[in-house]
């Protein structure tokens, strides 16, 4: 009995052996599992897309930002394809527009005691050449010792004894004539005074513009009305005003 016991062989379990082997093995596992896990969110979220991935480059240098440099606009002459007048016997020219009609038939020269549109030129519209008394613009010359502010207060004393006379004859109070404004400015090495007036309300157009030079003992005077309408022409002579304004940058004392 006791030689059967010496001569067994007693196999005893490894339990130790076998739990470090499962340790391993699960450890392994899990770092396998956490590499996947790494590789994964990276491809996902800081990797390279392989679908639908939109490549944005990021330039190296910034390109640097010049002004822009507009282009030249050519200078429209609105006055290029008007007609030239030139009054060689008084010794002046100026342009006026195509579609107007002058007349110099009663171009003198008058004295500063006779009225400032007796005698002069005349400009209106060809389109108003048949129609009553169309917006008008003028030029007068008035021979004169005077300076050209002197014959303005003096033309404007006039209008106002005029005033005076129609109101006391009618007996109506008509609105006094005003001077507005007196300006100086230099036009083609030329002084030119322009004014601004109200003549006699009773008087068609009582609005007035008016452009004075003097030349040695004669002052050019360019005058237009306006501001009434005038039921045959359909205007009041806003654009003969516009008109001139244009007219009197061309105009110039000739040899």
């Amino acid at each position: 009995m006791e030689n059967l016991i010496e001569n067994s062989q007693v196999i005893s379990p490894v339990p130790e052996k076998k739990n470090n082997l499962a340790i391993i093995l699960a450890l392994f596992a899990i770092v396998l599992l956490v590499g996947a896990i790494g590789v994964y969110a990276g491809m996902k979220f800081g990797g390279t897309k392989t679908k639908n991935t939109i490549k944005t480059e990021i330039p190296t240098s910034i390109p640097s930002l010049s002004p822009t440099v507009p282009t030249s606009v050519p200078t429209v002459d609105s006055t290029s394809n008007w007609k030239t007048y030139t009054g060689a016997k008084y010794g002046f020219e100026f342009m006026y527009p195509n579609d107007y009609l002058l007349n110099d038939q009663f171009l003198k020269i008058n004295q500063e005691n006779s009225p400032l549109n007796s005698y002069g030129l005349s400009i209106i519209k060809l389109a108003n050449k048949e129609k009553g008394q169309p917006p008008t613009i003028r030029l007068g010359l008035i021979n004169t010792s005077k300076s050209v502010q002197e014959f303005i207060d003096y033309d404007y004393g006039k209008e106002v004894s005029s005033w005076e006379a129609v109101s006391k004859e009618s007996g109506l109070n008509y609105a006094k004539p005003q001077i507005l404004s007196i300006k100086t400015e230099e036009i083609n090495k030329m002084t030119c005074t322009t004014v601004e007036r109200k003549r006699v309300q009773s008087a068609p157009n009582s609005n007035e513009t008016q452009y004075y030079f003097k030349n040695n003992s004669t002052i050019y005077v360019f005058s237009v009305n306006y501001g009434t309408y005038n039921s045959d022409t359909k205007e009041d002579g806003t654009q003969e005003k516009l008109a001139l304004e244009q007219i009197i940058p061309t105009f110039n004392f000739v040899e």
